[in-house]
């Protein structure tokens, strides 16, 4: 018989904004418990919201790549657009992106003042 299990994840982020959280500050630490070690990995992000429909990101990645990656995000409305692991150095063959649409469910937040 094959025995499996599922390796654990431990995620810890913190984000501080400024400017009425227009630009924003954070990091975000991740290990999984993997055999025979575990892999840590260390981003710290920067994050620009001058209006609600747009939002530019930049992330930077300390441990997974050796100081070498860094990452963009951009949501323009309900559409996002971004990299992940872009590679700085000599082999600059590789990087994840993605795309993708926001869709809303339920209404609209009403503010009650009174």
């Amino acid at each position: 018989s094959r025995k499996s299990r599922l390796a654990s994840t431990l995620v810890v982020g913190a984000e501080y904004g400024f400017f009425n959280n227009k630009l924003a500050v954070g990091g975000l630490y991740t290990t999984r418990f993997v055999q025979p070690k575990a892999m840590t990995e260390l981003t710290f992000s920067a994050n620009y919201r001058p209006k609600s429909w747009f939002n530019v990101a930049l992330s930077y990645s300390v441990i997974q790549s050796a100081g070498k990656s860094f990452g963009l995000g951009l949501k323009l409305g309900p559409l996002f657009v971004g990299t992940d692991y872009m590679f700085l150095g000599k082999n600059s063959n590789s990087v994840n992106g993605f795309v993708g649409v926001s869709i809303p469910l339920g209404g609209r937040k009403v503010n009650k003042q009174g």
